[in-house]
């Protein structure tokens, strides 16, 4: 770096003169930035030495157990071109004939998530039963009839589904959640399957890199994308549920889920060198998308939409119109029910007042964590939260005691 700058003087020289300008406490903080492993600076595993399991061997990607789970997977979809779509069959890792009969579990499981249906009102009832109407008007999920339950002697499983409050929708205050990890007798539908390379957030974060990579932006969503993936009969039967009607008078029904269990939009963020080659590009990506049995809810390019109109793109905020990524921040210090605040964000000008009571390590982490960042845009601010955080852990504060009330 001297050469380059056209300077002579020495590593020691570049120290000392660094350590003019900082005090003993501005160096250790600077110390912890470097060396703080949990502070998501430090890159985990390390090497492929390791006794983890998860490190990838040399020369590849992926661990050697994620290899041979990834090949399980592609060898089990197959294209069918009659129907213009994919169908699938599921990593087995263990033989589905050996899933113990948890229907009592089930049927349990179904009845209290009616009864908390009806307790959270008629809008939280109507909207459970659309959703499973519009699975069945899908061919998400079909009714199995009499016959065909009679006749099956393939291996069958049963998995129960959950309403799930969702507070970011007033139209629609409740999800359905098919729960393929509940246990019975030890076992789940999850741990009879393979679960494929565990590289989600490295992809996010090439996803989202090569989204910022060049002037032309472009968003389009697949709509419903792992619902337009087939599963086999055999799968079927290994996902069946139950469902009443909220009629607890009548014997439920048996149905199977015909898609893959996974009800989501995926987004396929790209940027290009222009707005024609955006546009070709999109145009180009439906058809092809359409040929797999997917579609394309539309596209949305850089420079479109309000002033202040803005989206998430795998969770991050993004203006369309200004092409900027946001970050709205957050407090929120009211008690959690079911895992989430129970109270509202806190206003700005609501701040003085609301921090009346004195805040612990758990709140505060709390708070920092709530900032979603996979790009590390925010590190340096997020960074003086967290060094302050483990400050006060060092000096031997406990998770919930108040430390300027202990000091």
């Amino acid at each position: 770096m001297s050469n380059l700058m056209g300077s002579s003087c020495t590593e020691e020289d570049e120290k000392s003169s660094v350590d003019t300008f900082l005090t003993k406490a501005d160096i250790k903080k600077v110390d912890m930035f470097i060396e703080a492993e949990e502070m998501a600076t430090e890159v985990h595993p390390h090497c492929g030495g390791c006794k983890c399991g998860k490190c990838p061997i040399r020369g590849h990607d992926f661990s050697f157990r994620e290899q041979q789970e990834l090949e399980l997977i592609r060898n089990n979809l197959f294209y069918d071109s009659q129907q213009k779509g994919w169908v699938t069959a599921y990593p087995w890792i263990k033989d589905p004939s050996t899933l113990p009969d948890n229907y009592n579990a089930v049927f349990a499981t179904m009845r209290s998530t009616e009864q908390n249906l009806c307790k959270r009102g008629e809008q939280w009832v109507k909207v459970y039963q659309e959703q499973i109407e519009d699975m069945i008007c899908r061919d998400v999920a079909r009714k199995l009839t009499a016959d065909e339950i009679e006749k099956w002697a393939g291996p069958k499983f049963y998995i129960s589904h959950l309403a799930v409050e969702n507070q970011k929708s007033l139209s629609t205050p409740v999800s359905i959640v098919f729960n393929s990890s509940q246990k019975f007798q030890g076992q789940s539908l999850n741990d009879a399957l393979a679960k494929g390379p565990d590289c989600y957030l490295t992809n996010l974060m090439g996803i989202l890199l090569r989204w910022r990579e060049k002037p032309a932006v472009m968003i389009g969503d697949v709509r419903k994308m792992f619902n337009s993936i087939k599963i086999t009969k055999e799968e079927q039967h290994c996902h069946r549920f139950l469902w009443q009607d909220m009629d607890a008078n009548r014997d439920p029904e048996m149905y199977v889920i015909t898609r893959v269990n996974m009800e989501i939009d995926r987004p396929l963020p790209q940027s290009v060198d222009s707005e024609a080659e955006a546009k070709l590009l999109a145009d180009d990506a439906t058809q092809v998308l359409k040929e797999g049995g997917f579609n394309i809810k539309g596209w949305v390019f850089k420079g479109n939409g309000e002033s202040m109109e803005t989206t998430h793109v795998l969770g991050v905020e993004w203006s369309q119109s200004q092409d900027e990524i946001r970050f709205t921040p957050r407090l929120n210090f009211s008690t959690k029910k079911r895992g989430k605040p129970s109270g509202p964000d806190i206003r700005p000008q609501d701040i003085p007042v609301t921090l009346e009571p004195p805040l612990t390590n758990r709140i505060v982490l709390c708070q920092i964590m709530r900032l979603y960042d996979p790009l590390g845009i925010l590190s340096p601010f997020i960074i003086v939260g967290k060094i302050y955080l483990r400050e006060t852990w060092d000096l031997g504060f406990g998770w919930d005691d108040h430390p300027y009330l202990l000091a």
